[in-house]
């Protein structure tokens, strides 16, 4: 996949994967993420990184609520680099959502993903993901998640 370097305005290539433990680890002392990621271990952590360097750009957790036919996003975290006005690379939220509603198709869910934003982020995971709001939790399924997939994979 690529993301768009916004410094360059190159097109870099870049990789999901899943997170190990190792990774999780050198995360924790870097200063390039707030969360502690350690927290996340018994959950699903994939990372998306630029492959010409290594570097993980960022990280998203999720849980598989297969009874319920979903897939909750725990957290969510952009390097900091990236983020804000003056980020170096673009769209790298929006393929990680983007990758957990293909895994959520892959497994039968019509695209249905959860998650829990923190309040001062309704409206963005509204208007740039179209996710819903439904109670406490936002969500995004059907031709919403196709769209969204359409979206970041475009690009």
């Amino acid at each position: 996949m690529k993301l768009f370097d916004l410094k360059t305005g190159d097109w870099i290539e870049a990789e999901i994967s899943l997170a190990s433990n190792k990774d999780i680890d050198q995360i924790k002392f870097s200063k390039e993420f707030l969360f502690d990621w350690s927290q996340e271990k018994s959950n699903s952590v994939f990372k998306i990184l630029e492959r010409s360097s290594g570097n993980i750009l960022g990280l998203i957790s999720v849980t598989d609520f297969a009874k319920e036919l979903r897939i909750h996003i725990n957290l969510l975290e952009v390097s900091k680099p990236n983020t804000g006005r003056n980020k170096r690379i673009e769209g790298i939220a929006g393929r990680l959502i983007s990758f957990v509603v293909k895994e959520s198709f892959k497994k039968g869910y019509n695209g249905f993903v959860s998650l829990r934003p923190k309040t001062a982020l309704v409206k963005h995971y509204k208007t740039k993901y179209g996710f819903k709001e439904l109670g406490k939790v936002m969500v995004i399924d059907g031709i919403d998640a196709l769209q969204l997939i359409r979206k970041f994979d475009k690009q």
